[in-house]
């Protein structure tokens, strides 16, 4: 546990000393105005809270915090025209102490995996300083107050991890007559995580996992049923593709589609494979797929979305929508029926796209901004955006939409912070300028970053896919509050996602 610590200064002292060369009494012509002693420097220590646990991980110690007040100036005279009246004294400096609170540990919510037990709360010492001196009288001490952190909580798992201990809260007024006054406040222990959630409904879930190992480059899994309790390798899993004879190497990101009934899956390929469709993928298999759409080379889509009212596929591309009717029954290497080019993006290339069947708007996201366009169904060719909303922050890693909320969820890298993110942004049919999200959610640390996104707005669920982490469900998605964290999480490598829900 990191201990942040700080001591503040001590206050200027005054020696008065009246004796001067032969005896004389120099207090005759030293000036008569009070002496001011200089106070004692305040201590104020937060340290920050311990790290938030991966799945089935233990949460971080929050960190410890000391903190000493300064003493107050100390006086020494041994003239009796001084008295009382005329000294101005310093204050003690306070010391408050904050210990970090402990981070929660991490949930695991498949088949005998222990959830995280909860870090401990941080350690908290304050002491305050020493209170000022005139003459042979002592003054109050400073006060002290330390508040040590709490524990973390434990995650959901089974068995579920145990809550965090709370931290030690150390004070000790400073020197005086009297001491002054030293305040403890204890955290709270963290509680035990609680059993992992029965799922009211299950997804079937495919996704691209490449490097992880030999058996995994370069297929698509598909895991059935996925909150239901299986365990990746271990039972359910299908795999589509073969590494040597019908490779898939999907594109990273929101590029995986299913039809509703699971009856095709469309998925975007590199290497100019272009979108593949494959037929009945629940049965996997080693196999080519059923088409390919590939209307031109180069063909890199970026982002795919599959319009279920119209039966129609919207596949990204640089800065154009491409868009094929009757998806669900394409055969051959049809060309799109219409080609969208969005223009107003300021940037070179959409980064995803989601879409509201029932308002007919088309979104496309790019940087911090997301764009909505009108009358989606009906656009072909040139298409200014008809609005544009700024969150001021990455919003297009990853892009859905619940159109019976009117919510849209966009996915953000952070950076500088390394703490990666889901905005939550209501009104989202109508919103333009600066817009202030609802929420903004947990989705990854560091290198793992929410590259995939599926809502599913008839039971107020969010699947996020976050890169080379896992897979994480929230529930009640619409009503989150800043920083929630998932309540469901299967720990699966992945780079691109599809899902539906059944």
């Amino acid at each position: 546990m990191a201990v942040t610590s700080s001591a503040s200064g001590d206050g200027g002292g005054v020696t008065v000393d009246p004796s001067g060369p032969l005896g004389d009494a120099w207090a005759l012509i030293v000036s008569r105005d009070n002496i001011s002693v200089g106070s004692g420097g305040d201590a104020i220590v937060k340290a920050p809270n311990g790290t938030r646990g991966g799945p089935g991980q233990n949460g971080g110690a929050g960190g410890g915090a000391r903190a000493e007040g300064g003493a107050a100036g100390q006086v020494s005279a041994s003239m009796l025209e001084y008295d009382d009246s005329m000294v101005v004294l310093g204050v003690p400096g306070i010391a408050e102490a904050y210990g970090g609170g402990g981070g929660n540990g991490g949930s695991l919510c498949v088949v005998t995996q222990s959830g995280g037990n909860g870090g401990k709360g941080g350690d908290a010492t304050a002491v305050g300083g020493i209170g000022p001196r005139w003459n042979t009288i002592l003054y109050r001490g400073g006060a002290a107050m330390a508040v040590s952190g709490d524990g973390g909580n434990g995650g959901m798992g089974t068995p579920p991890g145990t809550g965090g201990r709370h931290g030690l809260a150390t004070a000790a007024g400073g020197i005086g007559m009297p001491d002054g006054e030293a305040i403890r406040r204890q955290g709270e222990d963290g509680a035990d995580g609680g059993p992992c959630p029965t799922p009211t409904v299950s997804y079937d879930v495919s996704f691209y996992a490449p490097g992880h190992t030999y058996e995994y480059c370069s297929v698509v899994r598909i895991l059935p049923d996925v909150f239901d309790g299986i365990i990746p390798r271990q039972g359910g899993q299908v795999i589509l593709g073969n590494r040597d004879n019908n490779p898939i190497v999907c594109r990273a990101g929101q590029t995986m589609a299913f039809t509703p009934n699971a009856d095709r899956l469309f998925i975007g390929a590199v290497d100019n494979q272009g979108i593949l469709i494959y037929d009945d993928p629940m049965s996997g298999g080693d196999r080519p797929p059923a088409a390919a759409l590939l209307p031109s080379t180069p063909f890199a889509p970026t982002s795919l979305w599959y319009d279920t009212a119209r039966d129609q596929l919207y596949v990204a591309v640089a800065d154009n929508v491409l868009v094929w009717h009757g998806a669900s029954n394409i055969s051959g290497n049809p060309q799109p029926n219409r080609i969208i080019g969005v223009t107003g993006l300021g940037v070179p290339s959409i980064n995803c796209i989601t879409g509201d069947p029932g308002r007919d708007i088309l979104y496309v996201a790019a940087g911090t901004k997301f764009h909505a366009l009108d009358n989606a169904s009906g656009l072909d060719g040139p298409a200014p955006v008809d609005r544009t909303g700024n969150t001021g922050q990455d919003a297009g890693r990853s892009l859905a939409c619940d159109p019976s909320r009117d919510i849209i969820y966009a996915g953000g890298n952070d950076p500088l912070s390394n703490n990666h993110h889901v905005l939550v942004i209501g009104d989202a049919s109508s919103a333009s300028g600066s817009v202030q999200p609802l929420a903004t959610i947990w989705a990854g640390t560091g290198d793992n970053w929410p590259v995939a996104l599926a809502a599913f707005g008839e039971v107020d669920e969010l699947l996020v896919a976050v890169v080379e982490d896992g897979l994480f469900l929230y529930r009640n998605a619409s009503q989150l509050a800043d920083g929630a964290t998932p309540e469901y999480e299967l720990p699966v490598g992945l780079y691109a996602m599809g899902a539906r829900r059944h």
